[in-house]
């Protein structure tokens, strides 16, 4: 092919027409503000948090940099470190410290992805070469200089050396003024017609150094022009409160995985900020979180900076004898503040102490055995039992044994007796006394706990504790606490509950009890129900990324899809709910059959009789799941009566 004529200096405009981005150039913006939102949110003005919010704070930033600089006599131009710092001092709440590092940190990352998602112009070489010229030079608006358009270029392979590389935000002049053309014809010293212009803006790469006399050519190619138009019309540019606001949300609003995303989400954001590096999931109920944080931390953009995951096999009854710090009456409240009625049978079922053993201590002070004690600690034959030198003794030995065992075992999952660092626990809750044991345990370790609710604390919390329920951030939740039990099936596993620790060919390992008709509610209910859960939040995580929405966008509809489930339960839930046999070893020392019958017979005479619906209240209280029994039996107008008495009660507790 013929050449065209020659020329001094061919020049370039950089971006569509040198080099492509595989997405909106306003999302590289976005990223950085999510990215600043993510990981420094706790830092930033509250109601400035969006991602969309934060690139609208980026621009009027921009917009009042140019002016200063158009105030100066040059055009309204800036550069990419002075706008974060400005951007920061916008958003930051007040008295927050903004370091070099900080905007560095974000400059950088910028750089980052403006790298990721360059791609060289499939049609630029070869109108490149259409042309004789002296030397090849590139002139952009954009703010950042011109040693980094060299990476660029390096990064896409472009083919051809560069002599020259003018940036708007260097010169402080720009194209689309006229004045960054007359600023390189100046610099070059050559005349308008010795240069040819090549760019895709009809204004600032063709109108413009027209006008100057310059030579150019609007390169607009149909395939990549079309490709630009499509990501610019799927851009998303709104900013709503909550993640259901979009049109095209993935799943029902009310779908259960809206809670779960939220959930994960919100550990995974609190874990960048306060830069936990290892999270474990307790068991059981943390083996289902850990594959839905797992899945969620597998399509963000942050999973250099998320933890290292671990299942931590747990439970209350492992755990509570290894973290005794002494054996006496006042240590044993940590667990008598909960269950305040207790057999010394179930004291030390809880404590797991051979029973033969603490019989012949419970034999010598005349305590029976079996008897359910009201307020232990107060009475004198079980004070006397916790001064025997030889039954303190025995204890401590055991204490010693046990959290030998659970010391090895935790090792094993990289967490150490003389460890300093901070890491994250999670677990359903309710009032987190299993953190609260490792914690006596790790005494040098700070532990974080994320948990589904928090209930009102009943002992002291260790000094190196901190514990966060999702739920309580919504003024509404104290109503919940009563209905989570259904909860606790949904995120069940069928590998059992960790009763002990035992010594192995391989070192220590989790000893886990499992009971058959909780496993057949697994296998025939709990299992598809996770299922449709995981499916749920794989299409949120992937689009999250699209729509850069942040955990505290889910907060509202989480709790409104946890509230249906609980209020407004499914029948096929509600089914599965009251067929189980759930584990309360610890304190109650026994399995507790949750399976239930209609009392038809109660429920007429309770139309006619204030006592009888006094009986009828109670008994559904001790279902532990009122809505649920309601549904089972197609109830429903009772079931919406009895929500509307509640949410009632729970308006009038909450005003006082």
């Amino acid at each position: 092919m013929e050449k065209e004529k020659a020329y001094k200096v061919l020049s370039l405009d950089l971006w569509d027409t040198v080099i492509r981005r595989d997405c909106h150039p306003d999302e590289i913006k976005t990223m950085t503000a999510e990215y600043l939102s993510i990981r420094y949110g706790n830092k930033i003005v509250p109601e400035k948090r969006l991602v969309l919010e934060l690139v609208n704070q980026r621009i009027r930033c921009e917009q009042q940099l140019g002016k200063l600089m158009a105030a100066q006599g040059y055009d309204d131009e800036y550069e990419l470190y002075d706008v974060i710092r400005q951007w920061l001092t916008c958003i930051f709440i007040h008295d927050t410290d903004i370091s070099d590092e900080l905007i560095q940190e974000l400059y950088q990352y910028e750089l980052e992805k403006e790298l990721e998602h360059a791609c060289l112009d499939s049609g630029i070489i070869k109108q490149i070469e259409l042309y004789h010229y002296d030397s090849l030079i590139i002139i952009s608006d954009f703010y950042i200089g011109a040693d980094f358009i060299r990476r660029l270029l390096e990064k896409v392979c472009f083919p051809f050396p560069i002599s020259r590389i003018y940036i708007s935000c260097e010169s402080r002049y720009n194209k689309r003024c006229s004045n960054l053309f007359r600023y390189v014809l100046e610099d070059l010293q050559i005349a308008p017609q010795e240069q040819l212009h090549i760019g895709d803006n009809a204004h600032s790469d063709v109108s413009v150094p027209d006008a100057l006399g310059i030579h150019t050519i609007h390169y607009l190619p149909p395939g990549e022009h079309a490709k630009r138009l499509d990501r610019e019309k799927k851009f998303q540019r709104k900013i709503y409160n909550s993640a259901t606001g979009y049109s095209d949300f993935p799943v029902p609003r009310t779908d259960m995985s809206v809670f779960f995303s939220g959930f994960v989400g919100w550990i995974a954001e609190y874990c960048i900020q306060k830069g936990i590096k290892k999270l474990y999931f307790f068991t059981r109920e943390g083996e289902f979180y850990k594959q839905l944080f797992d899945m969620w931390a597998a399509a963000s953009r942050y999973k250099r900076y998320l933890p290292e995951t671990y299942i931590l096999e747990v439970s209350r009854v492992a755990t509570f004898l290894p973290s005794l710090r002494e054996v006496t009456t006042e240590e044993m409240m940590r667990i008598w503040n909960q269950y305040s009625c207790q057999s010394m049978a179930a004291l030390f079922k809880s404590l797991r102490l051979n029973a033969e053993t603490g019989k012949t201590f419970t034999d010598k002070y005349g305590i029976d055995f079996e008897a359910v004690l009201t307020y232990p600690w107060l009475l004198e034959p079980v004070q006397m039992m916790f001064k025997d030198n030889e039954f303190i003794s025995w204890i401590q030995q055991e204490i010693n044994n046990s959290r030998q065992l659970l010391l090895e075992y935790c090792q094993s999952k990289a967490l150490t007796r003389d460890t300093q660092e901070q890491i994250g626990i999670v677990d359903i809750g309710w009032r987190g006394t299993i953190q609260d044991n490792l914690c006596y345990i790790f005494p040098n370790c700070f532990i974080c706990g994320f948990y589904i609710g928090l209930v009102e604390f009943l002992n002291q919390q260790p000094a190196n504790s901190e514990k966060h329920g999702y739920i309580n951030f919504n003024p509404k939740s104290n109503s919940l606490f009563h209905t989570l039990t259904p909860f606790e099936m949904i995120c069940n596993s069928p590998n059992g509950s960790t009763f002990e620790y035992r010594r192995t060919g391989q070192g220590v390992a989790a000893v886990r009890r499992k009971e058959e008709q909780e496993d057949h509610i697994y296998y025939t209910f709990t299992k598809s129900y996770q299922e449709r859960i995981l499916n749920g939040v794989e299409q949120l995580s992937a689009w999250d990324r699209t729509h850069y929405v942040l955990p505290l966008q889910y907060h509202t509809d989480a709790f409104h899809a946890l509230y249906l489930f609980c209020c407004y339960p499914e029948t096929e839930c509600a089914n599965a709910y009251f067929s189980l046999v759930h584990n309360e070893e610890f304190g109650v020392g026994e399995y507790v059959d949750k399976r239930t019958r209609l009392q038809l017979m109660l429920m007429v005479s309770a139309i006619f009789s204030k006592k009888k619906r006094i009986e009828f209240k109670n008994f559904l209280l001790e279902t532990t799941w009122p809505q649920g029994y309601l549904k089972k039996y197609h109830l429903t107008p009772l079931l919406n009566i009895y929500n509307r008495i509640v949410e009632k009660y729970d308006a009038q507790n909450a005003q006082k």
